[in-house]
């Protein structure tokens, strides 16, 4: 399976902002660029704007159809397993691309898990035209700023200040749409627990461990773990640790040709069989079923 980093975007239509961190790209007519074969594991945080025409697209587990007005939200790790015109005249903007670093700085933030786990499970957001014309407003104005500032020394602070602003004004769309959202001022120690418990387990790659292991390294009890990441998120420790393996293993056995024992092993079990008890557990088949059923 291929991946989508911030250098598969270096082309004469995309405006680099940050090196090697943040672009923000021209209108790509027709679908995404052509040099890319789907499906394809995004290592960047990406908002695709959607102008004119239909594309349909299946994002992780999620498809769906972009039309007018749509926003795309694509965070890292996710894979796009499709990308389709639907009628031939799609025309998209590629509005922001972030490397992982910098997406995570912005999001990984006790006062936006609410509205990022949204995205993951609803990833498109519908503007109105108001909304819309504020986005490229946004863009354009990075692009402005880029061409005349290229070569100042806070080149870097200004653009990446004003991408950031953009995307924060994107959140206030979606929390607009979900005004249950209460967002706390101050990060408490269990926030700051729970928020290290997902770098953690983020940084792990999904490898099988336990729930001990973790608490150890981040210096709590697993009593107290337990306690904050439930308070935080609705879900047990071993819930996200197992949801972080199994995704990591299901973009193995759906784009890989790697073998079970492969597979168990890259992921830290003891052996295959107990590799195998972990899937069924999860999926209700084998990795094997699994495989078959879904390449």
């Amino acid at each position: 399976m291929k991946t989508v980093n911030v250098d598969s975007f270096k082309s004469p239509k995309a405006l680099e902002v940050s090196e090697g961190k943040l672009y923000i790209a021209d209108r790509y007519s027709g679908t995404l660029p052509q040099q890319f074969e789907f499906p394809l594991q995004f290592k960047i945080g990406a908002i695709i704007l959607c102008h004119k025409g239909r594309a349909r697209f299946t994002l992780d587990d999620y498809s769906s159809e972009l039309v007018p007005d749509d926003c795309l939200f694509i965070a890292p790790d996710s894979i796009l397993e499709k990308f389709e015109d639907v009628d031939g005249n799609c025309d998209i903007t590629i509005a922001m691309i972030a490397a992982p670093e910098r997406y995570k700085s912005i999001v990984i933030d006790s006062k936006l898990w609410d509205l990022m786990m949204s995205i993951r499970k609803h990833p498109v957001l519908r503007l109105n035209p108001r909304e819309m014309e504020l986005a490229l407003a946004y863009k354009a104005l990075v692009s402005q700023a880029l061409q005349i500032h290229r070569n100042s020394p806070f080149n870097d602070k200004v653009l990446g200040s004003l991408a950031d602003a953009f995307f924060y004004e994107l959140l206030n769309v979606l929390s607009s749409r979900l005004p249950y959202m209460s967002r706390p001022a101050k990060r408490s120690r269990g926030q700051r627990v729970f928020l290290a418990f997902i770098d953690e387990i983020n940084a792990n790659g999904g490898k099988y461990t336990s729930v001990e292991s973790v608490a150890d390294k981040l210096c709590v009890s697993t009593k107290y773990l337990a306690r904050v990441v439930k308070q935080n998120s609705g879900m047990s420790p071993s819930a996200w640790m197992d949801e972080y393996t199994m995704r990591a293993i299901i973009a193995d056995l759906r784009h890989s040709n790697k073998s079970m024992k492969a597979i168990s092993m890259a992921y830290g079990f003891p052996n295959p069989s107990s590799f195998g008890t972990f899937f069924r557990r999860h999926a209700g088949v084998s990795p094997a079923a699994y495989r078959v059923l879904n390449r």
